[in-house]
């Protein structure tokens, strides 16, 4: 019993961190409505996070601190795939004038973990932390293709395939399609499949030891980054960009992770 309270307990702090997140900026009574628990449970649980940082009250309401950008910066720093693309990214969107991106594939969605943009006012579009299904990117794509059959299975039977825009693949039979020719050619491409406006060109990115552990992306305006402006320019840059990145992970002391 005392087992089930502390999982429901924590299932409530998540809860209430989700919200926070959301809403910027809330009260005790808006939690409490929203989550359908009473006001002292909210309260407890704020209290508890305004101890470790997590928390800030401002004004009688509350909203999420940026310890949390400050764990998820810790968190980042210990994937040995941060690391060694780095530079090759920078380096990458410098010479394409483009966006770049690496993303970290984890329950069904890629996770942007890194980008640079040259123009400042594509900003917005690199935002580290954005959350996409896998089936919808080119970098989603570009990692299940690296995947065995049963592992592709379980992602389509546990996540399905949502639509975002009419482009996106919701038909498994087609995903199958999708991954076999992207094995053949080496790269993945998105065609407004997460977006109506924005296309994307993305590699896998393969450790030492055959597993998967990510992938990088070049994106942006479907009006500029066309099909065409993918296969003839930027498939060649991507891929000899991925295979840098493979090197730098396959030499720990490079990366200052010995």
């Amino acid at each position: 019993m005392d087992s089930e309270r502390s999982v429901k307990s924590t299932k409530t702090m998540f809860e209430i961190i989700e919200l926070l997140c959301d809403k910027h900026i809330t009260g005790v009574t808006e939690l409490a409505e929203e989550l359908g628990l009473a006001k002292s449970t909210i309260h407890s649980h704020l209290n508890t996070m305004r101890e470790y940082g997590y928390v800030v009250k401002r004004d009688g309401k509350y909203q999420a601190g940026l310890r949390f950008f400050v764990t998820g910066n810790r968190i980042r720093s210990h994937y040995p795939l941060y690391e060694a693309s780095r530079t090759e990214l920078k380096t990458l969107s410098r010479e394409t004038g483009e966006i770049t991106c690496c993303v970290k594939y984890e329950n069904g969605d890629t996770i942007s973990i890194d980008g640079y943009a040259q123009d400042s006012s594509l900003n917005a579009d690199i935002a580290t932390g954005t959350v996409k299904p896998i089936h919808s990117t080119a970098s989603g794509k570009a990692i299940m293709a690296k995947l065995s059959r049963e592992e592709v299975d379980s992602i389509i039977n546990t996540y399905g395939l949502n639509p975002l825009t009419e482009q996106t693949i919701t038909n498994s039979s087609e995903l199958y399609r999708s991954l076999d020719q992207i094995r053949d050619r080496g790269y993945a491409l998105n065609i407004g499949e997460e977006r109506k406006s924005y296309n994307s060109i993305g590699v896998a990115i393969t450790a030492a030891n055959g597993e998967v552990v990510g992938a990088i992306t070049i994106g942006g305006a479907a009006s500029r980054i066309t099909r065409e402006y993918c296969e003839d320019t930027l498939a060649s840059q991507i891929m000899e960009t991925a295979d840098d990145i493979e090197i730098n992970l396959s030499d720990p002391q490079r990366l200052g992770l010995h």
